[in-house]
Formats: C-alpha cells, structure tokens, sequence
C-alpha cells in the first residue's frame, strides 16, 4: 500500500527484478455528508491504473472526518479489502505485504498478514506514531499491535525508531532506512527559475521563500506566517510559496486579510512533483517549522535542488539538517527565532550559496532511492522462505 512519493521506491524496487502491486485505499463517504472540496475529491479517483507499469488499485472505504474515525478507519479499510486481497492471493500469490504508517495500512496489513500468513513489513512515517497515537487509547493501542507483530518494523529516522521503541517493543530490530531524492529529477535549473518569477512578477533581486507540506498547526504554519511578517519589517520585496493540501480553518485565509498588503504570499494548493521543483529552483530559502516530524521528504527535496533549509530541530530533522552547515535548526515554536534564521541566509548570499552545495552533497551521499530500495528488498530477502 502506499501513494506519491513512496511510488518512487516502488519504482526502485521493481528495477531490481521484483513484481509489485499497489494498494491505495480511497476515501468514500456518503454524499449526503457535507465535505470540502479537498475530501470530494477524492470520489474523483479511478479504481485501477497503470504507473510506470505498476498496477495500482484504489478500492474504496467508508472515511469520516474527524479524529474520532481514525481508529474505525482501520476497520473500514480492511472491509473493503477483503473480497479484493482474497482475489490478489490467487492472481498475484504475494511474498510480502509492505505496509507505509502504523495505523491505518499497518494495522490493515497486520491483519491481512494473519489471515493469509504473508510477513507484512511496516514503515513508520513520522504522524503514525508522533501523533495518531494521541487521538485516543484505541489508536494508541493500534499502534503498539503493529510494532510489536509485524515481522520486520522500518523507521526513516532515527529518531522516529527511539518514538516508536517507547510505545512497544518489536519482533526484531527496528531498521533504519532513510527515504531517498529523486536527484535527477530535483534539481536546479536556470530554466525553472525564470519560468516561474516572470509567472509571478517577482523580480530577481526580490527573495522567495518556499514552504511545502500540509498547511496545519502541526507544520508550524502559524509561526512561519508570523516570521514572515516579522520579516518584512526588516526586508522588503519578500514572497512566500505556500505547496501543499489547505485543510479547513487552516490560519493562511485569516492572516491574509489582516496582512495581504504588506505580505505578498502565494497559495498553491498540492502540486505534482514536476511543478514542485520549478518553484524550488525559483526559490532562495526552504522553510519547515514543523511540530514534529519523521524525516521529511520536502527537505531532501529542497536540499537536492540546492536551497538553503530553515526548520526545527525536530523529530529525524537534524539527522538531514546540520545546523550552520547546509541551513540552521530552530526550536519549534520560535517564531523570532525563525524570522533571524531566514533573514541570515537572506542577507548572505554567499553563505546561502555554500550552504545549497552542501545540502546537494548530502543528498547525493546519503539519500538515494537505488540504496533505500536495495536495503528494503534485503529486508524483503530474510522474511521469504527460500521455496519461495
């Protein structure tokens, strides 16, 4: 199971000689039921395609808003995949089920594994287990059922397997395995940067500063809105790229119009991975002030297209992050602390420079998705019988 940017390890895998199919539960929900344009689109999702000659299914499930429905989730889900899982058996006759986050895919695929004694490998991701397990003791209970019986348990951090070690304790070792960057593809391009400041009227004197991820308090998104405008005070001709899913009542609408004169902030909704690195490579500065995190992919997304990276010494952050190496680290919560980081690289672009470079060495070093997928498929090795 899995979406986005793990279909780029998939990708990796199935180069190495191995069959894949992906399963990507759908969202569904009665019409009736009020919903923001976000959810209904998910009733737009095809059942079934084809992505770089892996099959993908959506089968649909029974999906509420609210916290309260996350740990039912589970349980929808897995209603919905029965019949389907029973038919893949047969077609497809899988060696492993590879689940990404602990509740729901996990919980769905511990589940799935008991019934048609398949080892299921599981991925933590960084919410699955920094937040879901504080909804309440049922998620909380989830949680620790999956890190406890799955067969082989992977974290993308270290400090994501040191969260998950505190909640349950595992069959075996918690791997670690950090998500890779398509290099190639994020990359800069003078090209890009053109493009995408003459769509906008943004001069190249004038700084961009980008954000990408869920536009929620828990991405720090009030403390940047709030550094952004202490920023202005002190710099002018600042702009800011907001990427990402707006969720309702999220605070960009209610700061905009106290401050839509001074602050010159852009909304773009989500955008695909090939427009993501166009406003990348427009940028000067990668902004994340997250609460808590795994390890973020829109980090080593930035730093492989040789941006400076502002975020908080939070969660498997620092372990991409050296503080005054290729960007600087922040407490979380620390709006100030934000708007002077920002404004250092800004006023520097020597520094901002050096810091890009070093940021696009680490990604070639250490976060490639041909070493990621290589570490999977020989955990994927030890966990399928030799008949097999």
């Amino acid at each position: 199971m899995g979406g986005g940017f793990i279909h780029n390890q998939i990708k990796y895998i199935k180069s190495l000689g191995h069959e894949i199919t992906t399963v990507v539960p759908s969202a569904y929900w009665p019409r009736m039921i009020p919903s923001g344009k976000r959810l209904s689109s998910y009733r737009m999702i095809s059942k079934k395609c084809i992505i770089d000659n892996i099959p993908v299914y959506y089968p649909r499930y029974l999906r509420l808003p609210g916290k309260w429905f996350h740990p039912i989730s589970c349980y929808t889900q897995y209603l919905s995949l029965m019949n389907f899982f029973t038919t893949l058996v047969k077609q497809f006759s899988p060696d492993i089920i590879y689940t990404h986050g602990a509740t729901a895919p996990g919980y769905v695929g511990l589940m799935l594994s008991k019934k048609y004694k398949i080892p299921l490998v599981c991925a933590l991701r960084g919410s699955d287990i920094n937040l879901y397990p504080q909804y309440d003791w049922y998620s909380l209970r989830m949680t620790k059922k999956v890190i406890s019986e799955a067969d082989q348990i992977i974290s993308v951090s270290y400090a994501l397997k040191k969260t998950a070690l505190t909640i349950a304790k595992p069959k075996k070792e918690i791997e670690i395995i950090y998500n890779g960057c398509d290099s190639n593809m994020f990359k800069f391009r003078t090209i890009d940067r053109i493009q995408i400041r003459s769509k906008f009227g943004i001069q190249e004197k004038e700084k961009v500063i980008t954000f990408v991820g869920s536009v929620t308090q828990s991405k720090g998104i009030s403390d940047l809105l709030s550094a952004f405008i202490k920023l202005n005070r002190r710099l002018k001709k600042n702009h800011l790229f907001i990427i990402g899913d707006f969720h309702r009542n999220n605070p960009v609408t209610s700061f905009k119009q106290h401050y839509i004169e001074s602050a010159k902030i852009w909304q773009m909704g989500v955008l695909p991975s090939t427009e993501i690195v166009k406003h990348l490579n427009a940028s000067d500065i990668f902004v994340l002030p997250s609460l808590s995190e795994g390890l973020p992919n829109a980090i080593l997304e930035a730093m492989s297209c040789g941006l400076p990276v502002i975020a908080t010494n939070v969660g498997g952050i620092p372990e991409a992050v050296t503080d005054g190496l290729n960007g600087f680290l922040i407490n979380a919560n620390d709006s100030d602390g934000l708007a002077n980081a920002i404004h250092k690289v800004l006023t520097n672009d020597a520094l901002a420079r050096d810091m890009g470079q070093q940021g696009r060495a680490i990604i070639e070093k250490n976060f490639q998705w041909d070493s990621n997928a290589k570490k999977v498929v020989g955990l994927f090795d030890k966990l399928i019988p030799p008949d097999n």
